[in-house]
C-alpha cells in the first residue's frame, strides 16, 4: 500500500495499492471464489433458488 499526502488538503492522505497489493488482491479474490463455489456445491439446486428467494432485501 502506498500513502501520499493530498495535494489540495493537507488533512487527508491517499491510498492506493501498489502492484504487489493488486497482485495479492487478485488471488484472494479468485480463492474467495473458489472457496465460494467448494461450499455452494455442498447445497441442492433448489435449496440455492430458495436461498436466493428469501435473502434479505432493503425496505423502500
Amino acid at each position: 500500500m502506498r500513502r501520499t499526502p493530498h495535494p489540495t488538503d493537507r488533512r487527508a492522505v491517499l491510498v492506493e495499492l501498489t502492484d504487489s497489493a493488486r497482485e495479492t488482491m487478485a488471488t484472494m479474490q479468485r480463492e474467495h471464489v473458489e472457496l465460494n463455489e467448494t461450499l455452494l456445491s455442498a447445497i441442492t439446486p433448489d435449496d440455492r433458488r430458495w436461498r436466493r428467494s428469501h435473502a434479505l432485501r432493503p425496505t423502500p
